[in-house]
């Protein structure tokens, strides 16, 4: 054992080794000894099937997620445009209101100047 510690420079490398370990400790991030505990009797095939099963319900959840996004942008986007043509046919009334309003102040002149001619009319008689 002191011949395979001395010609393999044993001493060296767990000395080189130790100083990285403290190094390491030192700042935070040393080395966890151990293994990572896999899942007994399930073979490496099926945890990868199980994945991808996951991985696709992931994705269908996600196009679900995204096509009701769409169908909402859609349902804006229908009220915006009934928000518009609402506010048109607002403006087009507006415009006939006014247009009413002004045939009737033109009508209304028209009787003050007839009544005007009447009681001239009648006063002249």
């Amino acid at each position: 054992m002191l011949v395979v510690r001395k010609e393999g420079k044993a001493h060296a490398q767990y000395n080189s080794f130790r100083s990285a370990f403290e190094l390491l400790e030192a700042v935070g991030h040393e080395p966890h000894d151990g293994f990572e505990e896999l899942q007994e009797g399930i073979p490496t095939v099926q945890k990868l099937q199980q994945q991808m099963i996951s991985m696709q319900q992931q994705h269908e959840q996600n196009n679900q997620q995204h096509e009701q996004q769409i169908v909402n942008m859609q349902q804006q986007m229908v009220s915006k445009q009934q928000m518009i043509s609402m506010q048109q046919q607002m403006t087009r009334m507006q415009q006939q209101m006014q247009q009413q309003i002004d045939e009737l102040k033109a009508d209304n002149e028209n009787m003050k100047t007839d009544n005007e001619i009447l009681r001239s009319m009648i006063k002249s008689e």
